[in-house]
């Protein structure tokens, strides 16, 4: 058992060096160019308040760093829209976004990115959606999440942002409640960087 397991071990050690060794091919090297934009679809599914929505996502960043990794400032639009039950219901979010892409292997273009998001909320609803007519509520939006992001011939890139948690919340008129929203996005993108 001791010698299988020694063996096991051995063959595990030789095959990670050799994996480690190997030449990154250009393609997947890491990214040299600092600015990117991008565009993603997905879902951002109800956790509290909101139906599920189809979502839609353009961003323009700039990496402080001069290359594809580091901390970044990204300019986001966001756009939701769903239709259940005869109401119309859409939200927009727009604004500044923070985040870090971290390379997970040295030489490979492939970086974890965590994010978080402050900015300005439009959400609304017609046809006779939840309160019997139009209505509309302005306020801010706050995500917080993370993707997988790979840099492809130092020119293209694909992602997919597997979890955001997003919370809208505003005030629709000067008598109606403050309203907040959670959803859970789940997107895959490409762009370009440059």
């Amino acid at each position: 058992m001791k010698r299988a397991l020694v063996i096991t071990l051995t063959s595990a050690a030789l095959l990670w060096g050799s994996v480690a060794q190997a030449e990154i091919p250009p393609i997947l090297r890491p990214g040299t160019h600092p600015w990117f934009a991008s565009l993603s679809l997905g879902v951002a599914g109800k956790l509290k308040d909101l139906m599920t929505q189809f979502k839609l996502v353009q961003a323009v960043g700039y990496h402080f760093s001069g290359n594809a990794g580091g901390p970044a400032i990204v300019f986001e639009l966001q756009e939701s829209l769903s239709d259940e039950g005869g109401a119309t219901a859409y939200v927009i979010e727009i604004g500044p976004k923070f985040q870090w892409d971290i390379p997970i292997v040295q030489g490979l273009g492939f970086y974890l990115t965590p994010s978080a998001m402050l900015g300005y909320a439009r959400a609304g609803w017609s046809r006779g959606g939840y309160y019997g007519g139009d209505y509309g509520a302005n306020g801010f939006t706050f995500q917080i999440g993370f993707e997988g992001r790979l840099i492809l011939a130092d020119r293209w890139l694909v992602f997919m942002r597997p979890i955001t948690i997003d919370i809208t919340g505003g005030k629709g008129c000067d008598n109606c409640e403050f309203d907040t929203f959670v959803r859970w996005d789940f997107l895959i993108g490409g762009g370009a960087t440059f």
